[in-house]
C-alpha cells in the first residue's frame, strides 16, 4: 500500500477543480489497497469470531432475495435492512452493522498483535461496506420516489409528499456518511480504493471464510467507491429538497377576488404565526448552502488521499454537478429571484417571443424526457417481472430437476456450502432406489442379476457333460475341421471359465486358453457347431451343451457392455447432479445481483426519472419567465378570470385552463403534458389570456412622440431668464465631468429621471413603451465640435433600478394605476442590460445621418434613474468642446396601448 502524502500538499486544490470540471464531483477515497489474498479470515480470538459471526448474520438479509416460493421484493430488502431483527438476534440489521464496526475497531486499535490486527481491519471495512450499501439502498428509494412521484410503479404504495421523501433520502444518506467519516478523516489508510481488475478498478475482494479452501470472497464496490456514491447521491436530494422548498415552499394568494394585493401581509406570512417568512427564501438558501457546502468539503478531502486516476475510477468527478448546482441556486435566492415573490421585478431585456420560444422548447423536451421515463418505468416492470419469473422459473427448474435425480428436496440444503452433503446424501439415497439415480442402480442391478443367472448355467454346462459321460462310461472327445481332437470336459471349463460375477461387477476373460486355439466366440462358435462328438453314444447331447455353453459366453460378454452402459449412464446422473448444484448457485448469485448488487436493472429507468425530472423543472421556471416577460409586455398581471376595464364580471378562459390563475400557478403543476395541471396547458393558458386580452383592452397599439430638453424639461432651468438658465445648465455640466480615458478632454457622465406620474413629460396613457431614441447635441453660439468633421458623437444612455408603467385600469388622474417594476440586473452603467449607445447628431447634423437607436424598444421611458455618458476617447468624441454645450436634446417614439401582435 501507498499513502500518498504528496497529495496534501502542492496542489489538491488544482486537482479537486481539475477533476471537478469533469463531470460532477464524487467523493472516493484513499490508497490502492488490493483486493485481499487468499489467507482466510477468523484466527483464535474470541472477539473477533464473535464479531465475523454477527457481521455474517446480519448481511443473510439479502442473500437469496428471491428464493422460491417466497418471491421477496425490493420493499422487503429494505424491509430486512431497515426492520427486521431475527437475523441479528433482536438487533436490526442496520444497527448490527454499526456494532460489528465498532467491535472490529475496538481490536484493531487494542490489540498489539498483527494478524489480529490485519483480520480486525478486514472486518472494520466490510462492516463499513455493508452498512454504507444498505443505506444506499434505503436513501436511493426515498430519492427515487421522491423524484418519481409523477411516475409511479406497478404497485406503489402512495407516496407522502416529495418534500417529505427527499428529506428522508438525504437523512439516510447522511447517515451512511456519518458513519465512516471519521474513520476516512483519521485512518484512510485503512479503506480499499481500488481491486486487481483494471477493467472495474472499483470492485473489490472480501475476506474468505475458513472452510474456503481456494475458494474466492464475495466481490463488492470498495469503500471509496460507496462513500463517493452516497454523497454524490445525497447532494442530490438535498439540491432537490432544496428547489422544491425555493419553489413550492413559497407563499401564495389568499386573497379573494380581485386578488390585487399579493403579496400582501397575509400572504407572506403564509402558517399564520405572525413572523414574515420571506417567501422561504432563508429556508432555501441555506439548504443551498449546507449541501455545497458539504459535497465540496468531502470532495476536498477525496481529492487529496487519491490520486488522479484513482478519483477518477471511483466515480469523484461526479460531485462538480451537485456542487454548481447547489451554487447556482444559492445565488438566485441571494440576488433576488424568487419565483413566487417576482412581483413586479422582473424586466425582460430581450423580446417577449425569445422567453415564450425557449419555454415551449424546454416544455417539448420536458414531454419527450416524461414520456420516456414512463416508457422506462412501465418496460422496466414488465422486464423486472419477467426477470424475476424467469429467474424464478430456472431455479424452480433446478429444483424440480435436482429433487427428480436425487429424490431429496434441496430446500433442506444450503448448496452455497454443503454440496458435498447433497452428494453424498444422493449416492446413499440412490441405495435406495429413490430418484433417477436409484432407478438407474436398479437397471445395474437387474442387468447383473440376469448375466449372474447366465454365468450359473454356464457354471452347471460341464457338470451336465460328466454326468452325461458318467452315465455312458465313456469320455467323449470333440474332434475339429482340421482333425485336432481334445476333451469335451476340458472345453467345456475352458468355456465356463470365461466369466465371474462378484460383489464389485461382471469380470469377463474372453482370452481364455481354447483347445484348437480358437480366438474368438464366433469362430468358437462355429467350430463347435462342426465339430464332432466321438466315443459316447449321447454325442447329440453333448454337442447341443457345449453349443449353449458357448451360446452363453456370447451373452455374458454383450450383458457386460449393457452394464458398462447403465453404469457410464449413472456417471452421467452425476455429473449432471453437479452441474445442477452450480447452475442453482449461479441462479441464487443472479437472483440477488439482479436487483441488489448489480443495478443495471434499475440504472436506466431511474436515469430517465432523474432526467425527466430535471427537464420538467427547467421547462417550469423558463415558463414562468415568459409568463412573467408577458406580463411586463402588457403591464398587468396575468390573471384568470381576466379582469374587465370599468368594473363588472370577469371573464373566465376556458374550463381547461382553470387551474392557472396566476403566473405562479406553474409551480403547481405536475406534468409536462399528461394529466391536468401541465406546462403545455399553462403555456396554451398565456395564449389564451393574450388574446383575451387583446379583446378586452382598449385602445388599440398606436404610435406617439416627444422631445425632451434635458436643460428645460429634465433639469427645469426654465425660468424665463435665459442667460441664467444657461448658466445653471453650464454649471450643471462642469460639475458632471469626469476623468476618462482621455486625459486632455474629461467625460461627461450624470443621472436624471423621467416619469409619467403626470402629462408633464409622458401623455396619460396606458403601457406606454419605448420604440426608439434620437439624441440631438445643441450647440451654444460657438460649435461644440473641435474639428471640422461631421461623424455623429456616441452617447450611452441607461436605465437603472426602478421602472414605472400605467396600467389599463388608470384613471388619470382621479384614481391612476401605476406599476412598479425593479430593474434588478441594472445596478451600475457598466453591467446594466437596460443600456443603448446612441449615435447623436450635433445640432441636428451628422453625416452619415444616423438612425434611430432600438436597444431599449419595448421598455417603460419611466426610470427613475437614467444615466447618460459622453466618453470622450471615441473618434468623434475626443475634440468636443464641452463647454459649449447649450442643451441635450432627447426625441423618443414611443407605443402604448394594446401591444403588438405576437407568435406564440
Amino acid at each position: 500500500m501507498k499513502i500518498l502524502k504528496t497529495k496534501l500538499l502542492g496542489c489538491p486544490m488544482a486537482l479537486f477543480n481539475f477533476r471537478l470540471s469533469a463531470r460532477y464531483l464524487l467523493l472516493v477515497i484513499i490508497l490502492p489497497i488490493t483486493a485481499l489474498s487468499a489467507e482466510h479470515r477468523r484466527s483464535d480470538s474470541i472477539e473477533l469470531e464473535s464479531a465475523w459471526d454477527l457481521l455474517d448474520s446480519a448481511r443473510q438479509y439479502r442473500n437469496g432475495w428471491r428464493n422460491e416460493g417466497s418471491k421477496k421484493t425490493h420493499s422487503e430488502l429494505i424491509h430486512g435492512y431497515s426492520e427486521n431483527t431475527t437475523y441479528c438476534a433482536g438487533i436490526k440489521v442496520h444497527e448490527c452493522f454499526l456494532k460489528t464496526a465498532d467491535l472490529f475497531r475496538g481490536v484493531m486499535n487494542s490489540s498489539e498483535n498483527g494478524i489480529l490486527q490485519q483480520e480486525a481491519k478486514w472486518g472494520l471495512q466490510e462492516s463499513h461496506n455493508e452498512y454504507m450499501a444498505g443505506q444506499s439502498l434505503l436513501a436511493n428509494d426515498y430519492l427515487i420516489r421522491g423524484l418519481r412521484v409523477r411516475f409511479p410503479g406497478t404497485g406503489d404504495p402512495d407516496d407522502p409528499d416529495q418534500l417529505s421523501l427527499l428529506s428522508y433520502s438525504e437523512d439516510a444518506f447522511q447517515k451512511g456518511i456519518d458513519s465512516i467519516v471519521a474513520d476516512l478523516r483519521t485512518k484512510p489508510e485503512i479503506m480499499r480504493v481500488q481491486g486487481d481488475n483494471p477493467q472495474f478498478p472499483f470492485f473489490v475482494e472480501n475476506s474468505l471464510e475458513l472452510n474456503a479452501e481456494g475458494g474466492q470472497g464475495e466481490v463488492v464496490e470498495n469503500e471509496l467507491y460507496r462513500f463517493t456514491h452516497l454523497v454524490q447521491r445525497r447532494g442530490i436530494a438535498a439540491n432537490s429538497k432544496g428547489k422544491r422548498m425555493f419553489f413550492f415552499g413559497n407563499v401564495k394568494d389568499v386573497d379573494n377576488f380581485p386578488y390585487r394585493n399579493f403579496p400582501a401581509p397575509e400572504d407572506i406570512d403564509l402558517n399564520g404565526d405572525g413572523i414574515r417568512n420571506e417567501a422561504g427564501r432563508l429556508e432555501a438558501s441555506a439548504q443551498f448552502k449546507k449541501s455545497a457546502h458539504a459535497t465540496y468539503l468531502h470532495g476536498i478531502v477525496l481529492s487529496a488521499i487519491q490520486s488522479e486516476d484513482e478519483f477518477y475510477d471511483n466515480d469523484g468527478y461526479t460531485l462538480k454537478r451537485q456542487v454548481t448546482d447547489a451554487e447556482r441556486m444559492f445565488d438566485d435566492i441571494k440576488h433576488g429571484f424568487n419565483p413566487l415573490r417576482l412581483q413586479g421585478d422582473f424586466v425582460p431585456f430581450q423580446p417577449v417571443e425569445n422567453f415564450l420560444t425557449l419555454a415551449r422548447t424546454r416544455i417539448e423536451d420536458a414531454v419527450r424526457s416524461e414520456d420516456l421515463a414512463k416508457n422506462a418505468q412501465r418496460t422496466y416492470d414488465q422486464d423486472e417481472n419477467q426477470l424475476r419469473e424467469a429467474l424464478f422459473s430456472q431455479k424452480q427448474n433446478y429444483d424440480d430437476r435436482l429433487q427428480s435425480l436425487t429424490g431429496l428436496d434441496p430446500k433442506n440444503y444450503d448448496l452455497t456450502k454443503e454440496r458435498e452433503r447433497l452428494i453424498t446424501d444422493a449416492h446413499a439415497n440412490a441405495e435406495l432406489g429413490n430418484g433417477q439415480l436409484g432407478i438407474q442402480k436398479f437397471v445395474i442391478k437387474d442387468v447383473l442379476v440376469g448375466v449372474n443367472i447366465s454365468i450359473q448355467r454356464l457354471n452347471a454346462i460341464p457338470k451336465q457333460i460328466m454326468i452325461e459321460q458318467q452315465r455312458h462310461g465313456e469320455y467323449a472327445t470333440l474332434v475339429t475341421e482340421n482333425g485336432a481332437a481334445q476333451s469335451v470336459l476340458s472345453f467345456a471349463l475352458a468355456i465356463a471359465n470365461c466369466c465371474s460375477l462378484d460383489l464389485a461387477g461382471l469380470s469377463v476373460n474372453f482370452l481364455a486358453p481354447v483347445v484348437g486355439a480358437v480366438s474368438g466366440q464366433k469362430d468358437m462358435l462355429q467350430a463347435t457347431q462342426q465339430a464332432d462328438i466321438d466315443g459316447i453314444q449321447s454325442a447329440a447331447t453333448i454337442k447341443q451343451l457345449l453349443l449353449e455353453s458357448v451360446t452363453l459366453s456370447l451373452g455374458v460378454k454383450a450383458a457386460k457392455i449393457n452394464v458398462e452402459r447403465e453404469t457410464a449412464q449413472y456417471e452421467e446422473l452425476t455429473a449432471e447432479l453437479e452441474r445442477l448444484i452450480d447452475n442453482h448457485q449461479q441462479s441464487d448469485v443472479n437472483m440477488a445481483s439482479a436487483y441488489f448488487n448489480n443495478p443495471a436493472y434499475r440504472i436506466d429507468r431511474d436515469q430517465l426519472v432523474e432526467a425527466a425530472d430535471t427537464s420538467f423543472e427547467t421547462a417550469m421556471v423558463e415558463s414562468y419567465y415568459a409568463s412573467k416577460a408577458l406580463e411586463y409586455f402588457w403591464s398587468e398581471k396575468f390573471n384568470n378570470p381576466v379582469l374587465r376595464l370599468g368594473g363588472g364580471l370577469p371573464e373566465s378562459l376556458s374550463a381547461s385552463f382553470d387551474p392557472y390563475i396566476r403566473a405562479e400557478s406553474v409551480f403547481s403543476v405536475a406534468f409536462a403534458d399528461d394529466k391536468s395541471p401541465n406546462l403545455d396547458d399553462f403555456l396554451d393558458g398565456l395564449q389564451a389570456w393574450d388574446v383575451k386580452m387583446r379583446q378586452f383592452r382598449v385602445p388599440a397599439m398606436q404610435q406617439g412622440t416627444v422631445q425632451l430638453s434635458l436643460k428645460k424639461d429634465i433639469l427645469n432651468f426654465n425660468s424665463g431668464d435665459n442667460e441664467l438658465d444657461n448658466l445653471l445648465f453650464k454649471n450643471f455640466i462642469s460639475e458632471h465631468r469626469v476623468n476618462g480615458q482621455n486625459a486632455n478632454n474629461k467625460d461627461l457622465e450624470f443621472e436624471f429621471n423621467l416619469g409619467i406620474t403626470d402629462e408633464s413629460l409622458f401623455p396619460d396613457h396606458p403601457n406606454i413603451k419605448i420604440a426608439n431614441i434620437n439624441l440631438n447635441i445643441v450647440s451654444d453660439v460657438r460649435s461644440i465640435r473641435g474639428g471640422l468633421g461631421a461623424e455623429s458623437v456616441l452617447v450611452d444612455i441607461a436605465q437603472l433600478d426602478k421602472a414605472t408603467v400605467r396600467s389599463f385600469f388608470a384613471e388619470y388622474p382621479n384614481d391612476d394605476d401605476l406599476l412598479i417594476y425593479e430593474l434588478e440586473e441594472g445596478r451600475t452603467l457598466e453591467k446594466s442590460p437596460f443600456s443603448a449607445t446612441v449615435e447623436a447628431t450635433v445640432d441636428n447634423y451628422a453625416y452619415p445621418q444616423p438612425i434611430a437607436n432600438t436597444q431599449l424598444a419595448g421598455h417603460s421611458p419611466a426610470v427613475n434613474r437614467w444615466v447618460l455618458r459622453i466618453k470622450m476617447n471615441r473618434n468623434a468624441n475626443q475634440n468636443l468642446e464641452l463647454e459649449n454645450l447649450s442643451d441635450i436634446e432627447m426625441n423618443m417614439a414611443y407605443s402604448f396601448g394594446k401591444p403588438r401582435e405576437i407568435n406564440f
